[in-house]
């Protein structure tokens, strides 16, 4: 997790990324599932592929490596905490949208896909308009509902939550560089695509059963302003 310098910093960034997602629509579609590659193939096997559903639960996507309730301190959290220590799992769907994807291959100079970035969803908007979705504010409640939902049902089929921006690493960029044989694109992906490389979050409902991700199904954006008393 990188996180501002101060408050003063943060107060800046966060009004530069609010004033730049005006464009989101109020209502999406779930357009592709993904889940892990298969490992069959060398050149691919970094890849996530294209399949027809997702299982999901409260601890994340069924027979997905970051499908747990906790996991020990990763480099990612090293700036806080020290080796050994168990923190909640944070990461247990990573989505992206087809114009985000678009520009990471723009910047990169090289088609980039979802399954390279290592997506579960891609999501895009009903009237076909393009966002990126990097750009949602952390905390925002993406709620999957039936396509023909007019309104966010009560239960939804299931309830994301955002917990952050995805900032481009070179363990997904090293993969790209050998699957293009091309080395510079490691360094390029990591330095050209902090932007839109996707967001990450948490699995909020179902929490009993695991409910089942189609394309297909709407998706509806909400904004939490705060828990009830």
């Amino acid at each position: 997790m990188e996180f501002y310098d101060n408050l003063a910093d943060m107060v800046k960034g966060e009004k530069a990324r609010l004033s730049s997602i005006s464009d989101l629509p109020e209502t999406g579609v779930v357009l592709a599932v993904y889940k892990q590659g298969d490992n069959s193939n060398s050149k691919t096997s970094f890849m996530n592929r294209k399949v027809s559903q997702l299982e999901i639960d409260v601890q994340g996507i069924i027979n997905d490596r970051h499908r747990r309730y906790s996991h020990e301190r990763t480099g990612r959290e090293r700036t806080l905490y020290p080796k050994g220590v168990s923190l909640r799992e944070n990461r247990h769907w990573f989505a992206i949208s087809p114009y985000d994807a678009e520009l990471c291959s723009q910047q990169m100079g090289v088609e980039i896909t979802p399954e390279m970035l290592g997506a579960n969803f891609l999501i895009g908007a009903e009237d076909n308009r393009s966002f990126s979705l990097s750009k949602v504010p952390r905390g925002t409640y993406i709620v999957i509902a039936p396509s023909d939902s007019l309104e966010a049902p009560k239960p939804p089929i299931a309830t994301l939550v955002v917990y952050a921006k995805q900032l481009p690493c070179v363990y997904t960029g090293n993969p790209i560089s050998e699957f293009y044989g091309r080395r510079e694109l490691a360094g390029r992906f990591v330095e050209k695509t902090k932007e839109n490389r996707g967001i990450v979050g948490t699995i909020e409902y179902p929490v009993a059963e695991p409910a089942i991700i189609k394309p297909g199904l709407k998706v509806f954006f909400k904004f939490p302003k705060g828990i009830e008393s």
